[in-house]
């Protein structure tokens, strides 16, 4: 659920771009039985820059979505501000 009235001590995900920038996409094949072609990212490097993002079960690393969604939203008003200000500049 995402109502602030059952959140407590919140905080903003800090540089956000550049965490993003730390992180790839890839399509990729998973192993077994599924012969889909799938899209999206590891759960190491999202670990390896918002480790609330991740957590284990059945010993394989799961992501948040909507831990990454919050990690890209940041990224884009970050990115969005840095476009404002350089058009500011340019005017």
């Amino acid at each position: 659920t995402s109502d602030r009235r059952i959140k407590s001590e919140l905080e903003v995900i800090p540089n956000a771009l550049d965490k993003v920038s730390k992180m790839t996409g890839y399509t990729y094949m998973k192993k077994g039985n599924d012969k889909r072609r799938q899209a999206g990212y590891i759960a190491q490097d999202l670990q390896a820059v918002l480790p609330e993002g991740v957590f284990e079960y059945d010993d394989v690393l799961q992501v948040s979505h909507s831990a990454t969604i919050g990690l890209l939203l940041n990224a884009v008003n970050e990115l969005s501000a840095q476009v404002k200000e350089l058009k500011r500049r340019l005017h």
